[in-house]
């Protein structure tokens, strides 16, 4: 027997995606996953020894950080936009296209390696990392905050890209034309 594929496409299989990323949605923006996975990786930092409070506060920068980059991806997407995309649900007017989710998901990515707190949660560990050097601590912070700063600065030529630039080079996007 054939099955109808417009049946599949808009009837069970759009309610389908779309509870299914609402949930994901839910589950991976929940405060409560996010209290959870502070606290295994807070259960690391016992063995840190005299390390403990240090690495308890870079669990905590960088747990927070991670969930507010999921929180912002997940800001970026209607659920049924994205069905709609996917060709699980009709499309009624929906102008998102590959191309939009190339875009804002390359701007997501920019805006987080672009910011100034993962720069400093960079830093933190390197602080951290530098005291197993005893003496040479603060050669060992210097030199590497040195090789941060630039690894950083070839980073921020980013902002001069665009989400467009780097779509239509992967040929997600139209091409801008120049005449």
């Amino acid at each position: 027997d054939e099955v109808d594929i417009t049946c599949i496409a808009f009837g069970p299989m759009c309610s389908l995606c779309e509870d299914s990323l609402h949930l994901t949605r839910a589950v991976v923006t929940d405060p409560s996953l996010e209290l959870m996975v502070n606290a295994y990786v807070k259960y690391g930092c016992s063995f840190t020894m005299f390390l403990h409070a240090q690495c308890e506060n870079y669990a905590d920068a960088f747990t927070a950080s991670l969930f507010d980059q999921a929180r912002g991806v997940f800001d970026n997407f209607d659920d049924h936009e994205t069905c709609v995309l996917f060709n699980f649900c009709a499309n009624n007017a929906n102008t998102t296209t590959i191309c939009k989710v190339c875009e804002d998901g390359y701007e997501a990515v920019r805006e987080f390696l672009t910011a100034d707190s993962l720069k400093t949660i960079v830093k933190d560990e390197v602080d951290i990392t530098c005291i197993a050097f005893g003496p040479l601590r603060r050669v060992c912070v210097a030199e590497v905050n040195k090789i941060v700063d630039e690894v950083f600065k070839v980073i921020h030529t980013m902002d001069s890209i665009s989400g467009q630039q780097v779509c239509s080079t992967l040929h997600l996007c139209k091409k801008t034309q120049l005449f």
